[in-house]
């Protein structure tokens, strides 16, 4: 008996390393490779640098109770490999690979960071908010895979006087470094999950709507 719960127990692990699709090191290195391509994308190119691979959205209008609201929205996108060699597609098919929004309601001002796999799964996110109601900035790092938490970093600052887009890292603290899903953060990780969600619909609407497939 204690036999075959051994087996069972390595029998579940081992199914559990083949569904892993990321890894905290593998999430690591994809953003950075991404980030690196952003750097190199020009829209002057072909005299320099890369093409650019992105959709911009460029939201403002004015919100009852709170006023003027504007939103950046940035999707970048990459290149799926062609499944049929003999019969290429004019066109390749995209994938929905990193999304940028900065975005503000009343004083409270937001910046979100999602970054995709190939099959539309969101496996990071990085948010930094501003709590103008108890004074901090909050900076949230999510890894994930799948549906799986591989792990949480929070941090606070309570210097408002920084500039949101330059806050220095030693500004800050930690506030909890783990994998487990907690009751504290457990709603902010699901909003923005679902809010990844929302951007890679809307990827796709654009996609639909301006890229022209062929069938």
């Amino acid at each position: 008996m204690k036999k075959a719960t051994i087996i069972l127990l390595l029998l579940t692990v081992c199914l559990l390393s083949a569904t892993a699709q990321h890894t905290i090191e593998s999430i690591r290195k994809t953003y950075q490779e991404v980030h690196e391509n952003m750097r190199m994308m020009s829209t002057n190119f072909p005299g320099e640098g890369i093409p650019m691979k992105r959709y911009h959205l460029e939201v403002n209008h004015n919100l009852p109770g709170t006023g003027p609201h504007m939103e950046n929205i940035y999707m970048y996108y990459g290149e799926l490999e062609d499944e049929d060699e003999d019969n290429p597609r004019i066109y390749p098919q995209h994938f929905l690979q990193f999304v940028t929004a900065k975005y503000n309601f009343a004083a409270h001002e937001y910046y979100d960071e999602y970054l995709y796999d190939e099959n539309g799964e969101v496996m990071f996110i990085y948010l930094r908010i501003t709590d103008v109601d108890v004074g901090q900035y909050f900076e949230y790092r999510i890894y994930l895979d799948g549906d799986h938490l591989l792990r949480l970093n929070v941090k606070e600052t309570e210097n408002l006087k920084e500039d949101f887009d330059n806050i220095p890292a030693t500004a800050f603290r930690e506030l909890y470094d783990g994998t487990k899903l907690s009751k504290e953060y457990r709603e902010q990780i699901l909003w923005s999950k679902e809010k990844a969600k929302k951007f890679l619909s809307m990827f796709k609407e654009f996609e639909n709507a301006t890229y022209p497939y062929d069938e």
